[in-house]
């Protein structure tokens, strides 16, 4: 897939763009600060994101919901259309997640961001239900 995937062109409007398909939901006393400037940093900085996200902007025909809520799992709900992530100060108490080959690695906030919006980018799911972070 990623061979047909080949725009890198940094987009302008990509803050713009992703303010018009994602929709940003606070339980209250959360913060989110981190989280929004963290996929503008991945956009600029990664060729690999920047073709995925450029790739699936046209398929994404329903805006979805980034949820920094009450929950330890982060997790993307294709359904309901939303990615769900605990806040950062409950993101520090996940010590490790599950690696694409199923090894243990340390904790980071930005692979678990990064993580749950390539699930609806490319509309894969974890091949193991949980296997996302343990």
């Amino acid at each position: 897939m990623l061979r047909k995937v080949t725009d890198t062109t940094l987009s302008p409007q990509f803050d713009e763009l992703f303010n018009f398909l994602f929709t940003l939901i606070l339980e209250t006393g959360k913060k989110t600060v981190i989280l929004i400037h963290s996929y503008h940093n991945i956009y600029r900085r990664s060729p690999t994101f920047r073709r995925l996200f450029n790739y699936a902007v046209p398929s994404l025909t329903e805006k979805h919901k980034i949820k920094i809520a009450s929950t330890i799992q982060p997790y993307s709900d294709f359904v309901g259309k939303v990615i769900k992530f605990p806040d950062v100060c409950t993101m520090l108490l996940i010590p490790q997640y599950l690696s694409l080959p199923g090894q243990p690695e340390n904790f980071s906030a930005i692979r678990i961001y990064l993580h749950e919006m390539l699930h609806i980018l490319l509309n894969l799911r974890d091949p193991t239900l949980g296997a996302g972070s343990i």
